[in-house]
């Protein structure tokens, strides 16, 4: 609150100054002194806001400097049109959440506030006033607040489901009154959405009032300093209460997705796909799950299971190509942060789509998205690779010499930058972080030399210089062409060695791949064989032998001979 004098000069003024107030007219005459030019004067009075601010043209303040000295008022100079301040009323409290936090998703917000001053319209009167939210950047209302989908509410529902971040449940919220209309609305000037709600009945202020209305969340959750809403209420399009930054809520979307392919190859009718799903949100029985593949992927049900995670009753539909729905059993719910696996069989495309990402849905029993997650990432079609593996020392905990023969079906353009072979085994074995040393690549048919025929020039020297070999210290192995130099469809034999694992390795199933990665497209997969059946391994047991009994051997040898 105010305290002093009601009308205080600063000190650029002159010394005395008589000050007088008539209702809201100011007068300062200097006495002795005159006003000095071009020095800036500073007047802080003391005044009582009105109930409301004037409107925008009355909302002007007027500035007039006059000379007495010839006896009469003559005016020296003016200002006329001096743009005023707004007066607000606060909110007590202004509160925003959400209850569908996937991105794109059609949410229902629950809006909670408490003024400290009334909002008032009278239906007698026909006054009315107004509720305006803005929402943050991106976010955008449905049409007319989801009016016509019975999802603008003039009350809160407490007790509904799966709200992550609810109000507080022991605070008695109160209902807008009756008769308020809710309207969407876009500022060009800022590029916002707003909803504006009309009152034809008195808001008193101390109160909790809550409600209800939707909206669609964006793609992606705003940056924190524009994730924020704001709250307004009007009376002739004046502001009579006003609260900046009210905090908004993040987007979230399933919490673990995961698409893991068994073999990628171009055109395979069927195609063993594996879905990890874990959300952290309560799932109850008799949800679907609905997975959206790229364009081209067709799903079938035929020998869809799930993991324990999942009741053995879940059941499989396609409803499109590539849309298929996995119901779960109603006496099945499952508790926030509990994964789940479902095995399902496709057919893969020709070439890897354009658009290649997964989209996923949990859908309650209600038809409602309880959680989702888009733009997963999907993984390339890819050539067939004809491989075979051969082990040369397959002993337990010993260097073990591979030769890996293989036909690729597409080459590696020698103009992209970081072509490359994969090879991965079994957890247990391990490449050497450095086997640059160590390894060859050669074709196959070494008695043959390279001609055109073949693909490469007469002269051409293979394999190119600058090759190098990295492992990363456990079952996976790279080798890395030179810049400038690619691979040919032929026969070719890789030889690199790997260190055997102490112990019989869980699997016997290797992996071999071709691939292109570098800065500007991370990984792209050319051809690819994820089902390479390896080798056994065995014990290397010491050959035992005993120089007294070869001697006696021999000897017993000659005896017939004696005897003859």
């Amino acid at each position: 609150a105010f305290s002093g004098p009601a009308i205080q000069t600063g000190y650029t003024f002159p010394q005395q100054v008589e000050r007088r107030q008539s209702l809201n007219v100011v007068e300062l005459e200097a006495i002795e002194e005159g006003y000095p030019a071009n020095v800036p004067l500073v007047i802080i009075l003391g005044l009582s806001n009105p109930e409301i601010s004037p409107t925008r043209a009355n909302n002007v303040w007027k500035f007039e400097a006059f000379s007495l000295s010839s006896g009469t008022d003559v005016l020296l100079n003016v200002n006329l049109n001096v743009t005023g301040f707004k007066i607000f009323g606060e909110f007590s409290g202004a509160y925003v959440t959400g209850t569908v936090l996937s991105p794109l998703a059609q949410n229902v917000v629950g809006i909670w506030f408490n003024l400290k001053s009334p909002l008032k319209a009278s239906l007698e009167t026909g006054q009315t006033s107004q509720m305006r939210l803005w929402l943050p950047p991106t976010f955008q209302p449905l049409p007319d607040c989801g009016t016509s989908l019975n999802l603008f509410s003039l009350s809160y529902d407490v007790g509904r489901e799966l709200v992550k971040n609810p109000f507080p449940t022991t605070i008695s919220y109160l209902s807008l009154p009756s008769g308020t209309y809710c309207f969407d609305h876009y500022d060009a000037a800022s590029g916002q959405w707003y909803v504006e709600m009309t009152i034809e009945q008195e808001v008193s202020y101390g109160l909790d009032f809550a409600f209800e209305f939707a909206l669609t969340n964006p793609l992606r959750t705003p940056p924190s300093a524009d994730n924020v809403w704001r709250f307004e209420t009007l009376q002739n399009d004046v502001i009579l209460h006003l609260r900046r930054s009210v905090p908004g809520f993040d987007l979230e979307q399933i919490k673990e997705v995961r698409v893991t392919p068994s073999d990628t190859t171009t055109l395979l009718p069927l195609h063993r796909l594996e879905f990890y799903i874990m959300s952290d949100k309560y799932i109850p029985g008799g949800s679907k799950i609905e997975i959206t593949a790229p364009n081209g992927f067709v799903f079938t049900c035929a020998f869809f299971s799930t993991d324990d995670g999942l009741a053995n009753t879940t059941t499989c539909y396609v409803r499109e190509n590539n849309i298929a729905e996995f119901t779960m059993d109603t006496s099945d719910p499952l508790a926030p942060n509990s994964p789940f696996r479902l095995f399902v069989y496709v057919s893969n495309p020709e070439f890897t789509p354009q658009q290649n990402y997964w989209n996923f849905r949990i859908i309650s029993p209600l038809a409602k998205t309880l959680d989702m997650r888009d733009f997963v990432d999907s993984f390339d079609i890819t050539g067939r690779l004809e491989v075979d593996i051969q082990a040369t020392f397959p002993y337990f905990g010993q260097l073990n010499p591979l030769r890996v023969v293989f036909v690729q079906s597409t080459i590696l353009n020698q103009a992209d930058i970081g072509n490359e072979l994969v090879l991965s085994g079994p957890d247990g074995f391990i490449f050497p972080v450095n086997c640059t040393d160590g390894f060859r690549l050669r074709l196959s048919n070494q008695v043959e030399q390279p001609t055109s025929n073949r693909g490469y020039d007469v002269g051409f020297v293979f394999p190119p210089e600058g090759m190098t070999c990295r492992g990363y210290d456990n079952a996976t192995v790279s080798i890395r062409f030179p810049d400038g130099a690619g691979l040919l469809r032929n026969n070719y034999t890789l030889e690199v060695d790997v260190n055997n694992p102490g112990y019989p390795p869980n699997s016997t199933t290797w992996s071999f791949i071709t691939r292109i990665r570098n800065d500007q497209e991370d990984e792209r997969i050319a051809d690819a064989n994820r089902t390479l059946e390896g080798f056994g391994l065995v014990e290397l047991l010491p050959m035992r032998t005993s120089e007294g009994s070869a001697r006696q051997s021999a000897v017993l040898a000659l005896l017939p001979l004696a005897l003859l």
